[in-house]
């Protein structure tokens, strides 16, 4: 292992990534935050510090302190063996925590609304007493809801896209 900090790595490289739109701002949002998380568990780390069990502690970490989901716990682990295998690449690591330490994908069940719950927010949208914050963020949902867009998609829709009346557009 070389000597160095992981954070200071990953921190960099966050940063160049997202300098070279190489991630979407939002991914860089994400990254951001569990560089953060994992400063908060043990604020500084080298290279050689970061092994399995400290993976696993911080793991254990995030679902006892944190109270955080499997799925947000396996997200925040991937976004960090994102960069440690950029590490390696960089040779910057030898060993790979990863290999002992699998990341599952977890299945997450979403809910749907039910149809009076949307005609709830429907009404809610139509109240005049509605602050404009508010209502610009129910803006959003109510058309995520009705097109099925993810919200990074949303963000990206222009006036170009839309054609006689009707939305033409490649989501990611």
């Amino acid at each position: 292992q070389k000597r160095g900090d992981f954070y200071d790595f990953m921190d960099k490289e966050i940063r160049d990534r997202h300098r070279r739109k190489k991630i979407e701002h939002a991914t860089y949002m994400c990254h951001r935050a569990s560089l953060n998380k994992i400063k908060q568990f043990k604020p500084s780390c080298s290279f050689a510090e970061l092994t399995p069990k400290m993976l696993e502690n911080f793991q254990a970490w995030m679902k006892a302190k944190l109270g955080n989901r499997p799925a947000t716990t396996s997200k925040t682990l991937k976004d960090i063996r994102t960069y440690e295998n950029l590490a390696i690449l960089d040779k910057n690591m030898i060993d790979n925590p990863f290999k002992v330490l699998k990341v599952r994908n977890v299945e997450v069940i979403k809910e749907v609304l039910t149809i009076a719950q949307v005609g709830q927010l429907l009404a809610l949208y139509d109240n005049p007493e509605l602050q404009a914050n508010w209502r610009c963020v129910l803006q959003h949902f109510l058309f995520s809801c009705f097109t099925g867009l993810r919200i990074s998609d949303i963000q990206r829709i222009q006036a170009k896209h839309i054609i006689d009346g009707a939305l033409v557009f490649n989501a990611h």
